[in-house]
């Protein structure tokens, strides 16, 4: 699977919206679920609140189109969210390969809601382990 990422422009806020609202309530960790409405979310995109954060570029179906996001924090904190059409064909895994290659740090974490399986397995697969729970009161 081959991905390029660009960075993320306020252009982008659209596609970042759709991938926003298309995630299950189950995945959140940041927020309560509750969907901001779309100009919110357009202050937040315009404030660059990641160290870098990129659209990811895929070939699918004959054509490069946008499939998803992925970003990194100061932390060194990986988030990735792929539209549900384009689930399970390699662009997330293939995606956080190429932000190590651009953003080459010590270590990379990855926050996973607990019942979020799907992404488990994916960071499983490229070698991730795990280092801590977070619980929440």
């Amino acid at each position: 699977m081959h991905v390029t990422l660009r960075e993320v422009t306020p252009d982008d806020s659209k596609l970042l919206y759709h991938l926003l609202k298309e995630r299950p309530k189950q995945a959140n960790i940041s927020h309560d679920g509750n969907l901001p409405i779309f100009e919110e979310h357009e202050v937040f995109v315009k404030s660059n609140p990641y160290d870098h954060w990129f659209i990811i570029n895929g070939f699918d179906l004959g054509a490069d189109r946008d499939v998803g996001a992925v970003y990194i924090t100061d932390r060194n904190e990986i988030g990735i969210a792929v539209l549900k059409r384009f689930h399970r064909k390699g662009f997330a895994s293939a995606a956080i390969r190429e932000l190590m290659q651009l953003v080459p740090r010590d270590n990379y974490l990855a926050n996973i809601a607990p019942s979020n399986m799907e992404s488990q397995r994916m960071f499983k697969r490229m070698k991730f382990k795990c280092v801590q729970y977070t619980l929440k009161l």
